[in-house]
């Protein structure tokens, strides 16, 4: 939390009984360090883990968000991030309250192609799921927008699941 200068590998960090991640980068805004040795199968809240992280830019495909409930502000202002997320499940997150997804994306990085992706493979779980309810927030903050296949994942999202993006 809040350490700016930090930047060191995290390869030995054992964090297989680890469920709190919430605010674990929080304003670390020199990391950019791998996390593909990171643990988070038990992992249930990663509330704001990346926010201010301005550095980061990391690929988080081997994430298990599978217990995940809370996601808000995770990549808030996180404004070098630019990966898809469509590996991040969202069986589990919270529907309903302020604290599941909201503001996950609001300020990152992510480009047109990242951001219509993730939307997609998002829209296609809360199908699948039937996750209704979510409330994802502002992603008019991120500065590449989204393409068609983002914006027909949008009106899935709110139009068949009633989530909350603005």
């Amino acid at each position: 939390y809040g350490a700016t200068s930090f930047n060191q590998p995290l390869t030995s960090f054992n964090t297989q009984n680890v469920s709190y991640m919430n605010r674990m980068f929080y304003g670390a805004t020199s990391f950019n360090q791998p996390l593909t040795s990171f643990n988070t199968q038990n992992v249930t809240d990663m509330r704001g883990m990346f926010y201010g992280a301005t550095s980061f830019n990391q690929p988080l495909t081997n994430f298990n968000t599978q217990n995940v409930t809370y996601m808000s502000d995770m990549f808030y202002q996180a404004t070098a991030f630019d990966q898809p997320l469509g590996s991040i499940k969202i069986n589990s997150v919270t529907s309903g309250d302020i604290y599941g997804m909201s503001s996950m994306l609001s300020g990152c990085g992510m480009s047109c192609q990242n951001l219509s992706s993730t939307l997609d493979s998002w829209a296609t779980q809360a199908t699948a799921l039937g996750k209704n309810n979510v409330n994802l927030g502002d992603i008019s903050t991120v500065p590449n927008a989204y393409n068609e296949t983002g914006q027909a994942a949008i009106n899935t999202l709110k139009n068949n699941h009633n989530w909350t993006i603005t």
